[in-house]
Formats: C-alpha cells, sequence, structure tokens
C-alpha cells in the first residue's frame, strides 16, 4: 500500500507538470490536492516508522543502562566485601599469629617445681625438681585451647579467603559485563545520537526527533522535486528532438521549391522566340512581361 501510495504520488505530480496547460481545472485542482495530501500521508508514514525503530532501539538502549547500573550497583557493593574481606582476614591473620605464640610459650613451659627434703642429725637438706600436677594440666588446657582456637581460625580464614575470591572473579565478571553492555550502546544507532545530543546539551529523544523531522522535511518534496526535474529534462530534449525533426522536415520541403525556383528562373532567362542564347524584341513573345 505504502508504494501504490509513493507511486500514484509521483506519477501524479509527473503528469502534473507535463499536461498542466491542457488538464480540466477540476482535475487539476483535484490531482494537485491529491499529490499535496499523499505528501502528507508518506511523510508521517516514514515519521511513524523512524520513531518506531528508534522507539526499539531506545528501549534496547534503556534496558542496557538500566542493567549497568544495577551491575554498578553490584560492583560497588562487591567491592565492599571485598575490602570488609581482607580487613577481615588480616585481623584473622593477627589473631591466629597470637593464638600461635601462645601455644609456643605453653609448649615452652616449665611444668616442674622444686621440692626440698629436710635432713636430720646426720643428714643435709635435699632439693630435686618434680613435676607439678597442677602446671601440667593448665599447660594442657592453654594447649588444647590455644590449638582448638588456631584450628578455628584456620577454617575461619579459608572461608574468608575463599569468599573472598569469589568476590573478585564476580568482580571481575561484572565490570567485563559493564563494558560489553556500554561498548553495545556506543556501537548501536543510539550511540551516534548520544554523541550528538551531548555536544548539544539535549536528550537524546529531543535529538533524535529532530532528525526524523529534518528527514521528513527533505525526503518527499526532493522526491516530487527530482520526477518534476526529470520530466523537465525529458521535456527539453523532446523539444530539441522535436525542432530538429521541424527543421529536417523544412529542409526537405524547402530544397524542391528551391530548386524548382532556380529552373522555372532558367526557363524563363533562357526560352525566346527566334534565338536560344539573344533576345530579340521583334521575335519575342507579347504576352511574355520583362
Amino acid at each position: 500500500m505504502a508504494g501504490s501510495l509513493e507511486i500514484a504520488k509521483l506519477v501524479s505530480a509527473s503528469y502534473l507538470y507535463r499536461y498542466w496547460s491542457v488538464i480540466h481545472d477540476l482535475l487539476k485542482k483535484y490531482m494537485l490536492s491529491a499529490t499535496i495530501l499523499l505528501m502528507c500521508i508518506t511523510s508521517l508514514g516514514i515519521f511513524g516508522f523512524l520513531s518506531d525503530a528508534f522507539q526499539r532501539n531506545f528501549s534496547q538502549y534503556s534496558l542496557n543502562l538500566n542493567k549497568i547500573q544495577s551491575l554498578k550497583s553490584q560492583q560497588n557493593f562487591y567491592i565492599s566485601q571485598i575490602d570488609f574481606n581482607k580487613s577481615k582476614l588480616k585481623d584473622l591473620i593477627e589473631l591466629q599469629k597470637t593464638y600461635q605464640a601462645s601455644l609456643d610459650n605453653a609448649v615452652k613451659q616449665d611444668v616442674t617445681t622444686t621440692k626440698t627434703t629436710g635432713g636430720g642429725f646426720f643428714s643435709s637438706a635435699k632439693t630435686e625438681k618434680v613435676t607439678d600436677i597442677k602446671l601440667v594440666e593448665s599447660k594442657n588446657k592453654i594447649v588444647e585451647g590455644s590449638q582448638v582456637n588456631i584450628n578455628n581460625l584456620f577454617s575461619q580464614i579459608s572461608t574468608v579467603t575463599s569468599d573472598l575470591q569469589n568476590l573478585e572473579k564476580q568482580s571481575l565478571e561484572n565490570s567485563q559485563e559493564i563494558m560489553r553492555l556500554e561498548s553495545d550502546n556506543t556501537k548501536g544507532e543510539i550511540g551516534t545520537f548520544k554523541f550528538v545530543a551531548d555536544a548539544f546539551g539535549l536528550k537524546i529523544e529531543t535529538a533524535v526527533r529532530i532528525f526524523i523531522i529534518l528527514i521528513v522535511i527533505v525526503f518527499d518534496p526532493l522526491a516530487v522535486c527530482l520526477v518534476i526535474a526529470y520530466n523537465s529534462i525529458i521535456k527539453k530534449v523532446e523539444n530539441q528532438e522535436l525542432q530538429k525533426t521541424e527543421q529536417k522536415i523544412k529542409n526537405i520541403i524547402d530544397k524542391p521549391l528551391d530548386t524548382f525556383k532556380v529552373f522555372y528562373e532558367n526557363l524563363h532567362k533562357n526560352f525566346k522566340r527566334g534565338t536560344k542564347m539573344q533576345h530579340n524584341p521583334d521575335l519575342a513573345d507579347p504576352n511574355i512581361k520583362h
């Protein structure tokens, strides 16, 4: 249908230009009105088509922007979690060192005591080192507690390290996805209009709307003008060909007349009574005027 309307508009404009002087006034007014109306219809169709294409592309562009914003929010969360886990890991390592030092000190702790036995009249006092049960029990409790704490810390450090690695991996994937979406938005049709809109301080929708209106203003009138220009050239060529043809016909017609005229003049000049080459008035035909 759109193609038929476009062809009808161009044919109507061509017909009006060629036969403007011979078309009936009523038909002329109708075809002129129809041509202008068709130009408006096709212009609105172009505007609607381009606007629909823009809306579809802009929807994807907006969706990508929303994804980018969401991913950036996640990225900020990941970064904060990474910093928190790094700080936590550092504290756990320091605490592990403290427990390890406590364990080392407990292991090195001396659990013996000096015991002195009194002598009698015939013997002197003796001293000896003996194991203190209470010290042994205290040492064992410290060692066991430190070992448990160290094992717990080791488990926590492993968990935090694993979480940190996962967060860094997710952060990297997030960054790559953000770069891909931004690249898609830049490569698309909307990206060009974004640069133009930013350059003039306009919204993308406003810049695109102005561009579509300019296309609509130029497209249909230019198509009609090109058809009229083509018909003008064809008409000029046809007129030139017609003039050449008329000149040829005129030459064909005029040439026998000129030949006959020369023949008649020679005949009138050379035809005499008496002699052929000299004129004798006495012998001349009185009906021939000189």
